[in-house]
């Protein structure tokens, strides 16, 4: 361990206390508004649900730069960070489609359509496959495909938007090809 603790001292209040005082003051020398918030918090201020998950996700990063070099596990936290940021499609996707489309479209599961699940699956496993390929594991796959049907959407929508990845031209020509996919009368290349 760091900073001059070992294992023992995790059973030590009076070492724990020292440890917390530590990443208090690293915490004010690193960031002194959050810290300002965080210590607010310790003196039991009342917070709305909001600002209280706000804070304690904010604290929560530098508590866990702290964490990891308290026990020497740096290198593999940053590992972890990064495989993290290239999974981040799939959290965005999530929040994009389930909490901000789909909950709103469909609120409960009863409302969609019965279909016909198996040729569905298979039309969509095309789908994804053309999309995404088959790189990762299945929820990553579905993520980028998702999320590459949002920018298209965006680039036919708002051509010079944000979330134009596409020319407008190059975007119809895509849906066109995917949409002869999921029709099962030709697959893309």
């Amino acid at each position: 361990m760091n900073f001059g603790f070992n294992y023992a001292d995790l059973h030590d209040p009076a070492r724990l206390e020292r440890l917390d005082r530590l990443f208090r003051q690293r915490l004010t020398a690193e960031d002194p508004v959050l810290a300002g918030r965080f210590e607010r918090y310790r003196a039991l201020e009342p917070l709305a649900p909001a600002e209280l998950s706000a804070l304690l996700v904010d604290a929560a990063r530098p508590l866990s730069r702290f964490v990891a070099e308290l026990f020497g596990i740096t290198e593999a936290r940053e590992a972890l960070l990064a495989r993290t940021g290239d999974e981040s499609v799939l959290f965005r996707f999530r929040f994009s489609v389930f909490q901000k489309r789909s909950a709103k479209k469909y609120p409960d599961a009863a409302s969609p359509a019965p279909v016909d699940r198996d040729a569905a699956a298979r039309r969509g496993a095309a789908l994804v496959g053309v999309l995404a390929g088959d790189a990762g594991d299945e929820e990553l796959r579905v993520a980028r495909a998702g999320r590459m049907l949002f920018d298209l959407s965006g680039s036919l929508a708002t051509p010079r938007g944000k979330d134009a990845s596409f020319s407008p031209e190059a975007a119809r020509e895509k849906v066109a090809s995917l949409r002869r996919v999921a029709a099962g009368t030709s697959m893309l290349s």
